[in-house]
């Protein structure tokens, strides 16, 4: 095993022992709505429900959905500028496009963001060689990084997967 990923998992409310299978929308009556979600890939349909949910309490018309699928972000979303095309890992395929909707819709501040939670980059483990120094360069030009900042992102994410290796 090279990898786990581990979280909070909601527990089924009739076993505490047990972990919830279905997503659940609570609301108190004091006007707070929590969510609890089970799997990533059920999430964006999930937050829709609840936007939709929320917009029709408020006397609101809920937001158009840019997609109306729940598939991973892709250079089609609209970040495919002069870097959105090119490749940087082929499987799991990532685009830079990737790399610049983290950075300009997601707000990622550090290459370990757009890597490790933002895009598939690192979901498989550490990425090929040159394709987390590509990221960080993308990254780095839409956040102003000197060469020294962008070496050190990278040595962070590496860390990540062998702290011994850092460099």
């Amino acid at each position: 095993v090279r990898r786990v990923f581990a979280g909070l998992l909601p527990v089924a409310e009739d076993d505490p022992t047990a972990l919830a299978r279905e997503d659940r929308v609570i609301e108190d009556g004091d006007g707070l709505t929590r969510i609890l979600g089970v799997k990533y890939t059920t999430a964006p349909s999930l937050a829709r429900r609840v936007v939709d949910r929320l917009a029709r309490e408020l006397g609101r018309g809920a937001p158009r959905p840019k997609r109306d699928d729940d598939s991973a972000p892709s250079p089609d979303d609209g970040e495919a500028d002069s870097r959105g095309g090119e490749t940087l890992l082929e499987s799991p395929r990532v685009e830079a496009a990737h790399v610049v909707r983290a950075v300009r819709r997601e707000m990622a501040l550090t290459l370990a963001d757009v890597a490790l939670r933002r895009t598939p980059l690192a979901m498989c483990g550490l990425p090929a060689e040159g394709a987390l120094e590509r990221a960080a360069a993308l990254a780095g030009e839409m956040l102003g990084w000197d060469e020294e900042r962008r070496r050190r992102e990278v040595a962070d994410v590496r860390a990540h997967f062998d702290p011994d290796r850092a460099s």
